[in-house]
C-alpha cells in the first residue's frame, strides 16, 4: 500500500557505501523473519486452543530456542552498524526502531510461549480452556475471538514493517483499543460463569490468563507501529493518544 506517509524508498537506502545499505536492508529482513516467526507462533497456539490440539501447543513449546538464535544473531547486527557506521538522523532512527522491534517480537513470542504452556497442560488433563467440554467451549468463545483480533494486529505489524507507511501504523496504534475493548467485555462474561457455577474459577482464570497473555501481544504489535512512526517521522508518539492522532499531530 502507497499513501502520503510513505517514503518514496525504504528508509536506510542510498547511500554511498554499498555495504552500509547491505546491513541495514539485511537488519530489517532478519526483523522481519523474526516477526514471521512469533506471527506463526502466535497463530499455532490459537489453532491449538480452538481445536484442542496438544501436540500444536507443544510445538510451539519447543520451537523457543531457534527464534532465541535468531534474535541473538539480530541484536549482535545491530550493534554492528552502529558501531562500524556510526549512523546519524532518519538511519540512527531506524536501526533504533528495529532494535526496538526485535524486543516486540520476542515479548510477543514468550506470551505465545505462556498460552502454550497454559494449553498443554489443560488439554491434558481435560480441563480449562483447551478441553473440549461444553462449558470450556463457552470459554472459548471469548478466547476465538480475542486471538482473532491479535493475530490481525500482527498481520498489520508486518506489513508496515515491510512497507513503512505511517497511516497503517497510526490505524494499528488505533486498533489496539478495539482489542482492550473486547478484553473488558470478555472478564465481564466470564464473571458469569463463576456467579452460576464456583467450581468453574481454575478454567475461568486459565482462560483469563491466556485472554491478558492475547492482550499484551496486541500492544506489542501496536508498539510496532509506534516504531515505525519514528523511524519515518522522527515523532515519537508512545504517550499521544488516539484523539491527538486524529486532529493531525503527526502533521505539524
Amino acid at each position: 500500500m502507497t499513501n502520503s506517509n510513505t517514503p518514496k524508498r525504504p528508509l536506510g537506502q542510498g547511500h554511498t557505501v554499498h555495504r552500509y545499505d547491505e546491513g541495514i536492508k539485511q537488519l530489517r529482513d532478519m526483523v522481519l523473519e523474526l516477526g514471521t516467526s512469533a506471527r506463526k507462533e502466535l497463530k499455532l497456539v490459537s489453532e491449538a486452543l480452538t481445536d484442542c490440539d496438544s501436540n500444536k501447543a507443544h510445538k510451539v513449546v519447543t520451537q523457543v530456542n531457534d527464534l532465541r538464535n535468531l534474535i541473538l544473531q539480530a541484536d549482535e547486527d545491530c550493534m554492528e552498524l552502529i558501531a562500524m557506521h556510526n549512523p546519524v538522523a532518519g538511519d540512527l532512527r531506524l536501526i533504533l526502531a528495529l532494535s526496538k522491534c526485535i524486543c516486540e517480537f520476542e515479548r510477543i513470542s514468550n506470551q505465545a510461549n505462556k498460552i502454550a504452556r497454559i494449553a498443554v497442560k489443560s488439554i491434558g488433563n481435560g480441563s480449562g480452556s483447551g478441553s473440549a467440554n461444553n462449558n470450556s467451549r463457552g470459554l472459548l468463545y471469548d478466547v476465538s475471538r480475542i486471538s482473532a483480533q491479535a493475530l490481525k494486529m500482527m498481520d498489520l505489524s508486518l506489513d508496515i514493517l515491510s512497507s513503512e507507511s505511517v497511516d497503517l501504523a497510526v490505524e494499528l496504534v488505533q486498533s489496539d483499543d478495539d482489542l482492550d475493548d473486547l478484553f473488558a467485555a470478555a472478564i465481564r462474561h466470564l464473571s458469569t460463569y463463576i456467579m452460576e457455577d464456583p467450581r468453574m474459577i481454575g478454567q475461568v482464570i486459565e482462560t483469563v490468563l491466556v485472554l491478558k497473555s492475547f492482550e499484551k501481544i496486541g500492544d506489542h504489535a501496536s508498539n510496532v507501529g509506534e516504531r515505525v512512526i519514528f523511524a519515518v517521522t522522527g515523532k515519537d508518539v508512545r504517550f499521544i493518544n488516539n484523539e491527538q492522532l486524529d486532529q493531525g499531530y503527526l502533521d505539524d
